[in-house]
């Protein structure tokens, strides 16, 4: 699975979704691209910097990776 969770810079949860596994271009092997939010959606959230916390579970392994994300 691969689960993202978007909180502000001072760690408020704003926003999460969860893709299940084998989602199609999304949680299988491969190079995959995706939109987690268009441009009208992410609108709604004040312009300032987001930390993106992404955890993927393989049912044995779970990875986390850490981004920035500003919104302008």
């Amino acid at each position: 699975t691969a689960e993202y969770f978007v909180y502000t810079i001072t760690g408020k949860l704003v926003f999460n979704h969860k893709f299940p596994y084998n989602f199609p271009n999304v949680t299988h092997a491969g190079e995959c691209q995706f939109v987690l939010l268009d441009s009208l959606s992410i609108g709604k959230y004040p312009k300032q910097l987001y930390v993106v916390i992404i955890v993927f579970d393989s049912g044995n392994k779970k990875i986390k990776k850490k981004k920035y994300v500003i919104v302008k």
